[in-house]
Parts: C-alpha cells; structure tokens; sequence
C-alpha cells in the first residue's frame, strides 16, 4: 500500500488498527498479519461471478475468510479453485471456467463500465438515474439522497 498509493507507514498501520477493531466489534476476524500481498483479485471476481445464486454469498464469505484470516494469495488459480470447491462448486469444471477468458472479460468489462461511470467504491447506489450515493452512511443520508432525487423528479431544469 506504501508503494500503490503512497501512503505512510503509520497511516497504514493506524487504519488496519480502525479496520481491525470495527471488524471486531461486528464479530468479523481480520489477522492483518498473515496478509502479505495486496493480489490482484480478478480470479476472485471471476469465482463470485460463477457461483450459483444460492451460493454467491458463500462464495464471498469464503474469499474473505481466505485472505483476512488465513493469509492464502487470491491471485492464485488453484488457491481460488479451493475456496471454490469447499463451497460446493465442481473443482474440474470451475478451473476450466476461470481459464476461459470468457468470464475474465466479462468481469473486466463490468469493472471497466462501473469505473467509467464513476464508481469508484462498494456499495454504490445511483437513485432514478440522477443521485449517486457511494459507500456506507446513515438513514439520514440516504434519506437526503432520496429527497434531492424526488427533488429532481418534480423540477429537472432547477439542477
């Protein structure tokens, strides 16, 4: 992080501290400490875009618990292929699917489209085409948001 984004070392450890102790309080185990790469997580991409519906968020919990406990490197095909496998999918035919560049492109170009249009963080809400409201905030927030968007139903040439 030091080097993509130049950020301090202090900084770094003073926000993985917040991170650490948010987590925590809602019961979310992060062990920075095994975390020794900062991957490329196309293949996670790709993995979550492949899960079945009723397993997605599996899938994702999975991921998570891979890298913020364990350590392991997502930017791995067999390390992925395992997350994959311990939440039901079948292992010979999802290394098969993430070798295919056909889903790797389909998730670049969904990663492409959103960075186009300005969405640069999770989650991300766009309410009748004209407010954008990124990352997490309050009922009161949302509420604002939600307001400005009617306001710009009723009169469009106000704004």
């Amino acid at each position: 992080m030091q080097q993509r984004k130049g950020i301090e070392p202090q900084a770094i450890e003073s926000l993985f501290d917040h991170v650490q102790n948010v987590g925590h309080a809602a019961g979310v185990k992060l062990d920075f400490n095994k975390i020794h790469l900062a991957v490329n997580t196309i293949l996670c991409h790709q993995l979550i875009a492949l899960a079945p519906d009723d397993i997605k968020n599996d899938v994702v919990q999975a991921v998570y618990k891979a890298y913020f406990e364990e350590g392991l490197n997502l930017g791995e095909l067999e390390v992925i292929v395992a997350i994959g496998t311990k939440v039901g999918m079948d292992s010979t035919k999802l290394r098969l699917q993430l070798n295919d560049n056909a889903i790797a492109d389909r998730v670049l170009a969904e990663s492409t489209f959103a960075r186009l249009n300005g969405i640069t963080s999770v989650p991300f809400y766009v309410i009748n085409d004209k407010v954008k409201l990124n990352n997490s905030h309050s009922s009161q927030m949302f509420l604002q948001a939600l307001n400005r968007a009617a306001l710009l139903e009723i009169s469009p040439k106000i704004w």
